[in-house]
């Protein structure tokens, strides 16, 4: 029975001695490895629709811009003197594939903006397993390459607004990513 316990303990010895290897190996590999940043992954088409957006005219007060989905940096606000007043157009682009589509809604507020304009899109999931699939070849790549990457999808990739030079100052793009 003693040499049962001391063959046990030889086992479980050798077996913490092992992991203690093997996780020094997985830090040394891991360690040499360069991150190179943010790489999209190609796939899907993008984009680009034209919705219009009409309100009264006459209608005084502000209106907010706002989109969970866009980052504000990807926001561009531009006058158009083209554009009538009390209408605003937003360009946007975007891969269809992994959005589905666009659509504007304005809702009245009170407190801060008098009208809130909410660009969503009505989802539908895009595939991101085939995305994946069709981008493995270039993974493992980096992987032999030694490189470490965070890959993404573009899904929206620009919106702009176009609105009358007499309306812009009504416009404002609030932020939802701070």
């Amino acid at each position: 029975m003693r040499s049962l316990r001391i063959v046990l303990g030889a086992v479980f010895g050798a077996g913490v001695l092992l992991m203690g290897v093997g996780a020094g190996i997985a830090f040394g590999e891991y360690s040499s490895m360069e991150y190179i940043g943010e790489v999209p992954l190609e796939g899907g088409e993008l984009v680009t629709e034209t919705l219009r957006f009409e309100w009264d005219a006459d209608q005084d007060g502000s209106i907010a811009f706002f989109s969970g989905w866009v980052p504000p940096t990807l926001v561009e606000v531009r006058e158009d003197p083209d554009m009538p007043k009390g209408e605003l157009a937003c360009d946007v682009t975007y891969n269809e594939a992994m959005l589905g589509f666009p659509c504007l809604d304005m809702e009245e507020m009170e407190g801060g903006p008098d009208r809130i304009l909410t660009l969503d899109f009505r989802y539908y999931g895009g595939n991101e397993f085939e995305l994946m699939m069709e981008n493995k070849d270039r993974m493992l790549q980096d992987i032999k390459d030694r490189k470490l990457a965070s890959y993404t999808t573009e899904e929206i990739t620009g919106v702009v607004i176009r609105v009358s030079p007499s309306e812009r100052e009504k416009l404002e793009v609030w932020d939802a990513w701070n």
